[in-house]
């Protein structure tokens, strides 16, 4: 039997790189993960799982392996006999990617668009300000908006209607998963909720700062903004799903919300999507 030991680092890599790991090297109903309560839905193949506490928000960036995977290893050997193999996260894993789907069934307002509207005291500078009055453009114009994350990372939006976020219905990750799958698209920034709406294979539209940087202003080292790393995208894009990028338009989100009916109305007519759909 495997344990994979803790992974305590961002959302977006354990979306990118941990989970389709994991999904690799697990055998079904035989071995077991570690992970946060709520994340089950990222392993699902697991025998059984292992409850850990996460790390603090600000301390998540490059947290990989740490003396608190050493902990989890003992624990696994004392619930499960001393012949278990714990495996540590690695970057360097091969990969299987998947569609996740939520650990724990779950019912939805159903919804047109998914938005991301990250907020977060790291990397403060990629909080897009203007998620509300995206939401207020695109129900305007009849579309049904469904916001995904968790409170604590999240602007507090008023989608315009009864339980139309997902932390209004708990366990927000099976819950966002559910209105991703459903929707016709996902509208977010560079951020984990942008890689999750790829691996379900849905279209994501993602709003960028000028020639599609990944934000205005700078991390939290004081350094500029980089352009998205479009490769991991396509690395992770296993469903071919379209994705575009809205640039220029950290101040506007008017321009977003015009990029949003284009793009509803291209994968009308992407025969190449509409199969694959």
């Amino acid at each position: 039997m495997k344990v994979f030991l803790p992974y305590r680092g961002e959302f977006g890599y354990r979306c990118f790189f941990h989970a389709p790991q994991v999904h690799a090297a697990l055998t079904p109903g035989v071995d077991v993960v570690c992970c946060p309560d709520g994340m089950e839905a990222l392993y699902p193949d697991a025998a059984d799982y292992i409850i850990t506490e996460d790390r603090p928000d600000a301390q998540r960036r490059g947290a990989v392996e740490d003396e608190f995977a050493a902990r989890y290893a003992g624990l696994a050997s004392e619930r499960y006999g001393p012949d278990v193999l714990p495996v540590h996260p690695n970057f360097r894993a091969a990969r299987k990617y998947f569609v996740p789907k939520p650990h724990i069934p779950v019912q939805v307002a159903p919804c047109d668009i998914v938005v991301c509207p990250r907020r977060r005291d790291y990397g403060a500078d990629k909080n897009w300000p203007h998620w509300q009055g995206l939401i207020d453009q695109l129900t305007h114009s009849g579309l049904r908006v469904f916001a995904a994350g968790a409170a604590d990372s999240s602007y507090d939006v008023d989608c315009h209607g009864f339980a139309r976020r997902a932390w209004d219905y708990g366990r927000s990750l099976d819950v966002s998963l559910r209105a991703i799958l459903q929707c016709r698209c996902v509208i977010a920034t560079d951020a984990g909720l942008a890689h999750l709406a790829v691996l379900c294979g849905r279209p994501l539209l993602m709003i960028t700062h000028a020639q599609g940087l990944v934000a205005a202003g700078t991390d939290d080292r004081g350094n500029a903004y980089w352009p998205v790393m479009i490769d991991r995208y396509r690395a992770e894009n296993h469903l071919n799903a379209p994705i575009r990028m809205v640039q220029h338009a950290w101040s506007d989100p008017g321009k977003v919300a015009a990029a949003c009916q284009e793009f509803l109305a291209d994968l009308e007519t992407w025969s190449e999507w509409r199969t694959a759909a």
